[in-house]
């Protein structure tokens, strides 16, 4: 069967793309050997990291096309330099391929002269860019054809999905001529661009509302403090609260088990948060979470989550805290509380960032029961002690803060549009069944630069 037949087979539509398979891409000079981390005795292990170095990435540190620099593990130079492989530069592009499958992203850092890379993740760099984009590369890596051959090819035949260097040079690789890449990269960029744009956008909006806490809550600069007395350090008419009598109810499903989520998962339904989907002031992961039927969701959900609801997580890792806008329907696991402030006693957006900050952390923490893993009860979440300014105080924040909240929620839920298009987009131009032939395309700044 010749190329042609094969690409009319896969759904490709213009026939002026090529089918290869990476094994080919390298033969031919477009991409090097891709490689992936060190295994067995010289992989890095914990003791070896510290605080500032070369990154050391993980499968679990690329997420939503990008590396997270800040989070991620760090070796020192030194023993990087006496590793054998997994030296990734700024341009390449990553694709993890053991336990979490299918991640990708393209290496955007130039404060070391490289990154290093564990067993789980492989690097795959552009030789030849007048034959590949390297931006082209990593979406295609993202396309639904390459992903569900990825999975399926992973899943065979183990326990635990994993497709070595050798078996991943056997996978299919569609190649358009280059003006094509270029077209299909910048075109699916101009959503990207948005997309960042608006993450900009919601932490900005995210600092300015911490920052100003932090100015009338920590520092004690609210409106007015010059005229307001001080009684032990705090201003006066402020007061000590316990949590159980700030809010109007605990939603607490401590009874819904991993296991209990497991033997219920459904491919479709109501989306089911467990303690790992939530990052203080991020829902994360929503794509790896388990979902459940409707009737389910009804029988266990018998207190429904409503907007300004603050989620908390009990243990591993406590404290994470999460203020809901939508009025989506979530499923919570044994490891989350839901919290609904009283409004008269407090407002919403003043308890979710005194959760936030190191003060209601440190109540959390003072309370947490457990030896390895530090969890908190319902009835010792009700005693962790809240400083509550005055009423017409927490009114003026709230009129300030609230808006800003609302403002990053209509941001994401643009950026869950943009995506969703993103994603439709993108598998009609990688099989040329959108054609972008006669398409006047204004190429991003970083791309016009390209040979």
């Amino acid at each position: 069967m010749s190329d042609k037949e094969i690409l009319t087979r896969i759904g490709i539509k213009d026939l002026s793309f090529d089918f290869l398979t990476i094994s080919q891409l390298v033969k031919r000079g477009i991409i090097e050997k891709p490689l992936d981390g060190n295994h067995g005795e010289i992989h890095p292990k914990s003791e070896d990291f510290v605080n500032s170095g070369i990154p050391f990435i993980m499968a679990s540190d690329i997420n939503n096309g990008a590396v997270d620099y800040i989070n991620c593990k760090f070796i020192t130079k030194k023993q990087a330099d006496n590793l054998r492989k997994g030296f990734a530069k700024s341009g390449d592009v990553l694709l993890t391929h053991k336990a979490t499958i299918g991640r990708t992203a393209i290496i955007k850092y130039d404060e070391q002269p490289y990154v290093m890379l564990t067993p789980q993740v492989t690097y795959y760099r552009v030789r030849d860019q007048q034959k590949l984009d390297r931006q082209y590369l990593c979406y295609f890596f993202e396309s639904p054809f390459f992903q569900d051959t990825l999975s399926l090819w992973a899943s065979s035949g183990s326990t635990r999905a994993y497709l070595g260097i050798t078996e991943q040079g056997k996978l299919p690789f569609v190649l358009p001529p280059i003006n094509k890449q270029r077209k299909i990269a910048a075109i699916i960029s101009a959503y990207d661009e948005l997309i960042e744009n608006n993450q900009q956008r919601i932490a900005l909006q995210e600092k300015m509302a911490e920052e100003i806490y932090r100015e009338w809550f920590v520092r004690l600069r609210f409106p007015g403090h010059e005229k307001v007395k001080k009684i032990k350090g705090m201003p006066e008419g402020w007061e000590v609260e316990t949590l159980g009598r700030l809010l109007a109810e605990i939603i607490d499903y401590r009874g819904i088990t991993p296991a209990k989520l497991n033997s219920n998962w459904e491919n479709k339904g109501i989306i089911a948060l467990s303690a790992l989907n939530v990052k203080n002031g991020r829902l994360i992961k929503l794509e790896d979470a388990g979902r459940v039927s409707e009737a389910l969701y009804e029988r266990w959900m018998r207190k429904k989550l409503e907007p300004f609801d603050i989620l908390l997580t009990s243990e591993a890792p406590l404290g994470q805290v999460y203020m809901l806008m939508d009025s989506e329907k979530y499923v919570l696991s044994q490891r989350l509380f839901g919290l609904r402030a009283n409004p008269k006693r407090i407002s919403p957006c003043y308890l979710y960032h005194y959760l936030l900050f190191p003060i209601g952390q440190n109540q959390l923490i003072a309370r947490a029961t457990g030896s390895t893993v530090g969890g908190i009860r319902q009835q010792l979440l009700k005693q962790v002690e809240v400083v509550v300014p005055t009423e017409s105080l927490l009114k003026s924040y709230t009129e300030i803060v609230q808006p800003m909240f609302k403002c990053i929620y209509r941001l994401s839920q643009q950026n869950d549009l943009l995506t969703k298009s993103r994603d439709m987009l993108l598998p009609r131009l990688i099989s040329g069944k959108l054609s972008v032939e006669h398409l006047d395309i204004q190429f991003p700044p970083g791309m016009e630069d390209r040979p």
